[in-house]
């Protein structure tokens, strides 16, 4: 977990040391305590103990993708406009989610904020944008190679380098970023998901609907049902939105239903 930013509500400074939970976590049921006396540590040792409270086997990637996102939204709420929020956080072997929530602190005009550029082949020679300096990475890298880069502020001068929304969070994974919830899962299904040696991971397999307690296909499997659909793929719509259920898969399970799907 790394940080850049300010959050009055998780300084010692501001609440004398007592931290705001989040999620279904509780003070008195904590487990993970900040050591030091940072907003870093002690929202960090927040979002732990959320994690916690929320899960009792090992989520999927669209559902811990969602979960972050809502820790994400209770951490601002109420300091809009004076948190700067911009992190990193590893997951297992292959995920890392980012979010930034933008800023600058008073006095300063120093914009914090998120920026990230993929590199992949064809790799060509990137300029430092503080230091003439030059680097070939056709040099240093293989055609199988891919990596993205995410700095506070670009890096280099003749890369591309886009900007994180205001709120926004991104899972990286294999050197691409990723904000759908569908596109999360395909992750998953590709084997780059969670892994715990103590966690169970939550089952993933395809089983009829009558013996499974997947909402969104069930619900969607009723409807089909009730309008007669003859086809699987047929469209309903040209647009909608997800409004979800709490499982953070609804978006997969109508994505073949609706031409555009818009997630709420």
């Amino acid at each position: 977990f790394a940080h850049n930013g300010d959050l009055p509500k998780f300084s010692n400074k501001d609440n004398g040391g007592m931290h705001p939970s989040l999620g279904r976590a509780n003070c008195r049921g904590a487990c993970y305590h900040p050591v030091g006396d940072t907003d870093s540590e002690a929202v960090f040792c927040a979002i732990l103990n959320a994690l916690k409270a929320e899960f009792v086997t090992l989520p999927t990637l669209p559902v811990i993708y969602e979960t972050i996102q809502r820790f994400c939204a209770e951490i601002i709420s109420g300091e809009e406009e004076s948190a700067i929020f911009n992190f990193l956080l590893l997951c297992g072997q292959y995920t890392m989610f980012a979010y930034s929530w933008p800023g600058s602190r008073p006095g300063s005009v120093v914009w914090n904020g998120l920026f990230y550029t993929v590199r992949k082949p064809p790799f060509s020679t990137a300029k430092l944008a503080d230091v003439d300096y030059a680097v070939d990475f056709s040099k240093v890298t293989t055609p199988a190679d891919r990596v993205a880069v995410i700095a506070t502020k670009p890096l280099t001068v003749d890369e591309e380098w886009t900007e994180f929304r205001r709120g926004q969070l991104l899972m990286f994974d294999n050197g691409l970023p990723y904000s759908e919830l569908y596109d999360c899962q395909e992750v998953e299904q590709q084997g780059r998901g969670l892994s715990s040696r103590v966690m169970q991971k939550a089952s993933n397999n395809c089983t009829p609907i009558k013996d499974r307690c997947d909402t969104p296909a069930l619900l969607r499997h009723l409807v089909d049902v009730v309008v007669g659909a003859p086809k699987k793929n047929t469209v309903w719509a040209n647009n909608g939105a997800d409004l979800g259920c709490g499982s953070g898969l609804s978006g997969l399970a109508f994505r073949s239903c609706v031409g555009n799907l818009t997630g709420v």
